[in-house]
């Protein structure tokens, strides 16, 4: 009976002492002050939106992002137009081609407000749906969000460059309610552009 006491003792003593033992170390512990869970954790019940983080109770929100809980979208302090691609235009000028004997050279123009801002060069025999792209080198920066506009021309060697169309849009719309993407589409139909573009907050 001696000897049973001497091996149960330890063992019960241990068992003891690991069910009572410190368990705040462990993230998932209620009693771990950071647990998110645990109610004396400051960020407890705090919802940060659009991919903020809960920091002593007050979201840390990331850019594009304010508001006690992130949700309320900021405007960048500019805007960089990086790129234009011309992802659909009409393959005939009313039934006729755009040139006599091959398809259209196109390029376009870009407009802030009144002011032109870039021409590119040209991409000969352009696929009418196809992904034509053209960089815009050096980018525009701007601060103004409206009154963006593109226009697409066919390149005439011996005739005056023939207006294929164009499309004006605020640009505000492509960071409001959209998270900021890397670029949009602008247009319908048979006239469709993809802004390529950058945010600086």
């Amino acid at each position: 009976m001696k000897l049973s006491l001497r091996v149960l003792l330890p063992m019960v003593l241990a068992a003891v002492m690991f069910s009572c033992s410190d368990d705040s170390d462990d993230p998932n512990s209620p009693n771990n002050p950071n647990n998110p869970n645990n109610p004396d954790n400051p960020c407890y019940g705090v919802v940060c939106e659009n991919g903020g983080t809960c920091v002593n109770g007050v979201c840390d929100c990331p850019n594009g992002y304010g508001g006690p809980d992130c949700g309320t979208p900021v405007n960048p302090s500019s805007v960089r137009i990086t790129r234009v691609d011309v992802t659909s235009f009409p393959p005939t000028d009313g039934g006729a081609g755009w040139d006599l004997t091959s398809g259209a050279d196109i390029y376009v123009k870009y407009y802030v407000g009144n002011s032109l801002k870039f021409t590119s060069g040209y991409i000969q025999n352009a696929s009418p749906n196809g992904s034509n792209q053209l960089t815009v080198s050096p980018a525009i920066t701007t601060s103004s969000y409206s009154a963006h506009r593109v226009e697409l021309f066919d390149f005439d060697d011996f005739d005056l460059d023939d207006y294929m169309g164009g499309h004006t849009f605020n640009i505000a719309g492509a960071f409001h309610g959209m998270g900021f993407p890397a670029s949009f589409t602008v247009g319908t139909g048979s006239l469709v552009f993809r802004v390529h573009l950058s945010y600086q907050f």
